[in-house]
């Protein structure tokens, strides 16, 4: 066996005990706080599920049926969403009023890309055209 193989098969194992270690290191911590243990435990459980959705979705064989890997797929989207979303309120939160302000710039000018009133069409450019 390449010792390659036998490292980043147990790379999962030492990330789940990682981030289970740091997980309860940071509960423990915050005891006293509600909202940062709810916080904590929260993203602990949505990171647990979505791992186990990523791993199934792994494991899904060519024959299975196609159902399977779309619910699969929402579910991961949707743990995907929510731990995005739960993140950027936590840092909204804690952000200076500076910040907050910058942050909702970048969103009008970078990630909304309807603005202007276009159909919503994004245009790619060609490699020549991508210098």
């Amino acid at each position: 066996m390449d010792p390659r193989d036998r490292f980043f098969g147990s790379l999962p194992k030492l990330s789940f005990l990682f981030l289970t270690v740091n997980s309860f290191n940071v509960a423990y911590r915050s005891r006293g706080d509600p909202s940062a243990l709810s916080f904590v435990v929260f993203i602990y459980v949505a990171m647990m599920l979505l791992f186990i959705c990523l791993r199934r979705l792994e494991m899904l064989a060519p024959q299975d049926p196609p159902e399977h890997k779309k619910r699969t797929l929402a579910a991961i989207w949707v743990l995907a969403t929510v731990l995005s979303l739960v993140f950027a309120w936590r840092v909204a939160e804690i952000a200076p009023p500076l910040l907050a302000v910058a942050m909702a710039g970048f969103y009008a000018l970078i990630i909304y890309q309807h603005a202007d009133g276009d159909s919503g069409v994004i245009m790619t450019l060609s490699p020549q055209e991508n210098v």
